[in-house]
This record gives C-alpha cells, structure tokens and sequence, in this order.
C-alpha cells in the first residue's frame, strides 16, 4: 500500500514538474518571437522632441529610421553618441536618426544635449511606453526601421558609426518575409 501511494506521489509530482517546465518553455519561446525584430512592423510612435515638437514614426516613411534608446547616465550610450551624430549629419538625405530618451527629466537630457552640441532629433518617453512597445530592456539598444516601416536590425550595445552604416544598407536593401 505504501508503495502504491508513494508511487502516485512519484507520478504526481513529476507531471507537475514537467507540465511547468513545458509551460515556462512555450511562453518564452512566445515571448521570443513576439519580440520586436526583422520581419515585423515597427510598432508605432509618437512622442514629444525635445525642441518642442512631435515625432511620429510611421510619418517618416520613404527613409530608414534609426530609433535609439538611451539615458543620459548610461556610459555606453554616452560614448555611442558621437557616431550617431556623425551618422546624422553625413546621412541627413537617407536617415533619420532618433534619439529616444528614457524616462528622464526633460531639463536634464536638454542640458545634456546642449553641453555635448548633438543636432539630431530627441524624444522624450518620460513613462517608458516606447520602452515597453519596443520589449527594451537595456540600454543603448537601437533599431533600424525599413522605408517600408519593418524592422530589419535590432542592436544592444555600442553602435559604432562603421556598424551604424552597415545596417542602413541592410534596411535599404530589406525585403520582409511573406506571412
């Protein structure tokens, strides 16, 4: 007797275990393929410039957009910005480059801004809904938006200018899965 009820606890607990673990491993692969990335649309926004005025995404359609999370105190994005600024000045014609600030007080990213003299365009996403539309996690991660409005790169870390062009040729040259 007490081996049968030892062996049905047995049997229990190892369906239990292995019901979660089926089901910890579907929804991360779930998650995984819901994350934004080449293939899908780029998730719309609208958010406030820092300048004052309103930047939209899919308003800028016919260029490849490169849109940029970071945050002031973020080193690594300090140190991205100088090459994303050279990207924006030498590739005004064919890229729009957007910086999307990271739930900051607008007043320290425009004194930031200022002091360093960068040119291209800031949003603010003062409560991390961009963030959250766009599954970031971490800071400098950037993304390259097709002409066509579809993501072709996604990019965590350092982006250096050579790279930056790299995946601008990629997003001209992107043609998205057929579904």
């Amino acid at each position: 007797m007490v081996g049968r009820r030892a062996a049905a606890i047995l049997l229990t607990f190892w369906f239990v275990v292995g019901s979660t673990l089926l089901l910890a491993a579907t929804t991360a692969r779930g998650q995984q393929e819901a994350l934004p990335f080449a293939g899908y649309p780029a998730p719309d926004l609208t958010l406030e410039l820092l300048d004052g005025g309103t930047f939209t995404l899919s308003a800028n359609r016919g260029k490849v957009v490169l849109v940029n999370f970071w945050a002031t105190w973020c080193p690594p994005c300090r140190e991205e910005m100088p090459e994303l600024e050279r990207l924006h000045r030498e590739e005004a014609g064919r890229v729009l480059v957007v910086g999307v600030d990271a739930m900051e007080d607008p007043e320290t990213v425009r004194r930031f801004i200022e002091a360093e003299g960068y040119t291209y365009p800031v949003a603010l996403d003062p409560k991390g809904e961009a963030l959250a539309a766009y599954l970031t996690r971490a800071i400098p991660t950037s993304f390259f938006v097709t002409p066509d409005g579809f993501i072709s790169r996604r990019h965590t870390g350092i982006l250096t200018l050579q790279a930056a062009r790299r995946f601008v040729e990629e997003a001209l040259a992107y043609r998205p899965p057929e579904r």
